[in-house]
C-alpha cells in the first residue's frame, strides 16, 4: 500500500489486543502486526516495542503476538522490549538512544 515508504527506526507499542484503523473498516492491527508491516518493508529496521505490561505468555492474546513476532524474525520477543513501567523517563530515553541510535549512555 506504501511502496515508498522507508521507516528505518520504530518504536511501536504493543496493543495487545489491537487498535481498529478506521471507522470503516474492522481491521483490527496490535504492535507485532505493525512491526510485521513495518519489516517487510525493511527488514534492517530498528525496532524496540514500548509497553506498560509484563508479556505473560500463558494469557492467550499475549501468547499469541509472542509466537506471531517469533515466526516473523526466530527470536524471542522480549530482547526488543522496553517496559516503560520499569523505567523512569530518563532511564528510557537512554535505552532508546543506546538501541535505535546506538549513542553511549
Amino acid at each position: 500500500k506504501y511502496p515508498n515508504m522507508n521507516i528505518q527506526k520504530a518504536i511501536i507499542d504493543i496493543t495487545y489486543s489491537g487498535i481498529v484503523m478506521s471507522k470503516t473498516s474492522n481491521i483490527k492491527l496490535n504492535g507485532v502486526d505493525v512491526f510485521e508491516i513495518l519489516h517487510e518493508a525493511n527488514p534492517e529496521l530498528e525496532y524496540l516495542f514500548y509497553t506498560g505490561n509484563q508479556m505473560n505468555s500463558n494469557i492467550k492474546v499475549i501468547g499469541e503476538l509472542v509466537q506471531k513476532y517469533s515466526k516473523i524474525v526466530g527470536r524471542k520477543i522480549n530482547d526488543n522490549l522496553l517496559f516503560k513501567t520499569q523505567y523512569n523517563m530518563n532511564d528510557r530515553r537512554k535505552i532508546i538512544l543506546e538501541r535505535l541510535f546506538h549513542a553511549r549512555k
